[in-house]
């Protein structure tokens, strides 16, 4: 979408806006029922401040929000038909000069409705969409650093996945903390430590983004998930298949842990258990040298931000996707998932006959291209894999599971993400990855 088309499309809302009603009141307490009846909440609605009230409803009909603004004691928003068009409009003014880069759609959906009422009230725009949009970002944008807590993970010392840290705060960071910002605590160091001193020796990923704010915790969330992902592919579970692997940012917990228990026959003796799983990974300063030069090296090159081809997206997601199998512990579950990676890698949307044979066939070709009995081997893992996630899903059958073959097999899936890593740039597209693997085996055959 062009520049003047934006302008166009931008006062075509204007005409379809409407007064939806006057500014919103709690006219009778709502009843609420079930648990919710004993939540205990404050209520904050006489201490509204003065501005727009962005209301926000979930709507069937569309399947989307309804976003609505109150201001100046009148409600403005659309007929509901008239939202899904307002919301691809958006879209696409967020993919103008990479807008999508420094702002949420949540935040250029709410700006651009605000200028919108705007021009309805005056009866004429102070100034167009974009520019209006470019003056508000520019008090929005700011850099900020993230930090997401990291479970069962401990580090010996801090160290980088390319532009990504793995971090943690000590013991002098908050004293130093406490005596710069001890006046703000009114001299009670005890609220300085239940407020701050709970942070102190936890692993963060560390991350930065310029952006605006929404966008900017969306940007270093989504980095922070890919290094978690990133560091559950070092851990112990890819050679040790036995081990769980609990790694994974806190954010993406289901928090909170916790059960009641009582005794049969009391009543009102309840205990309350807090779970927490104690299967750590250690990362020492022996293993971040040992691998900093290749493994680190290659991950970090999809934290940096500069994912161009279709090799590289591809990357993401199967980190993402190995990363979710790995955690899972049951086994049989997790080789079918890990299964559908590999396939997603190695076949093209288009075949779906003798898949299982292209499939090991590329994968070894890939990994060991020589052949021999290194090939044979990989080609033999993969055999039984297969045989364990056939028999699961179209037998309704658990077959044994051989740790020393699933750890094989583990451990060539990471390798085929290391080898597309170091090659993406040769590669570009999946379709070349697969012609040069079958051009391979073509000439191994021969």
């Amino acid at each position: 979408m062009t520049e003047s088309e934006i302008k166009i499309n931008a006062y075509k809302f204007v005409e379809k806006l409407i007064i939806t009603g006057d500014f919103p009141s709690v006219e009778k307490e709502q009843k609420l029922k079930g648990s919710l009846e004993h939540l205990q909440f404050v209520d904050w609605s006489d201490k509204l401040a003065e501005g727009p009230v962005i209301q926000r409803q979930k709507a069937s009909e569309i399947n989307d929000e309804v976003l609505q603004i109150s201001l100046d004691r009148k409600t403005y928003g659309f007929e509901i038909k008239d939202y899904p068009p307002f919301y691809k409009f958006i879209y696409e003014l967020s993919q103008f000069n990479n807008l999508k880069s420094k702002v949420s759609i949540k935040f250029l959906r709410t700006q651009t409705l605000i200028w919108i009422i705007d021009v309805f009230q005056n009866n004429r725009a102070r100034q167009d969409l974009l520019h209006y949009l470019y003056e508000k970002l520019e008090k929005e944008i700011k850099k900020v650093r993230y930090y997401y807590p990291i479970l069962n993970l401990t580090i010996e010392e801090p160290f980088s996945i390319g532009n990504i840290k793995i971090t943690y705060f000590t013991k002098e960071y908050f004293d130093k903390y406490w005596e710069c910002n001890r006046e703000l605590f009114i001299e009670n160091e005890e609220v300085f430590d239940l407020t701050y001193r709970k942070y102190q020796g936890r692993v963060f990923v560390e991350t930065e983004a310029f952006a605006e704010s929404e966008k900017g915790e969306e940007i270093s969330y989504e980095l922070a998930s890919l290094t978690s992902d990133i560091v559950v592919l070092l851990s112990p579970t890819i050679v040790h298949p036995d081990e769980n692997c609990l790694i994974d940012l806190e954010r993406r917990m289901p928090w909170e842990s916790e059960f009641l228990s009582i005794e049969s026959g009391k009543e009102y003796d309840l205990s309350i258990t807090v779970s927490a799983n104690r299967e750590t990974f250690h990362i020492s300063k022996e293993m971040v040298s040992s691998i900093e030069n290749n493994m680190l090296f290659l991950f970090g090159k999809i934290l940096n931000g500069n994912q161009r081809c279709e090799i590289d997206f591809l990357i993401v997601e199967t980190v993402k996707m190995v990363a979710r199998a790995i955690r899972e512990t049951d086994l049989h579950l997790r080789i079918s998932l890990l299964i559908i990676v590999i396939e997603s890698i190695f076949l093209l949307a288009e075949e779906n006959h003798k898949m299982e044979k292209k499939c090991k066939r590329r994968m070894c070709e890939l990994l060991k291209p020589k052949g021999g009995e290194t090939h044979q081997k990989l080609m033999d893992s993969l055999s039984n894999m297969y045989q364990v996630r056939h028999k699961m899903i179209h037998k309704s059958t658990r077959i044994y599971i051989e740790p020393i073959i699933l750890s094989h097999f583990q451990i060539n899936v990471v390798e085929v993400i290391l080898q597309l890593l170091a090659n993406n740039s040769r590669l570009q597209t999946k379709e070349n990855l697969i012609r040069m693997l079958d051009t391979k085996g073509i000439a191994n055959a021969e």
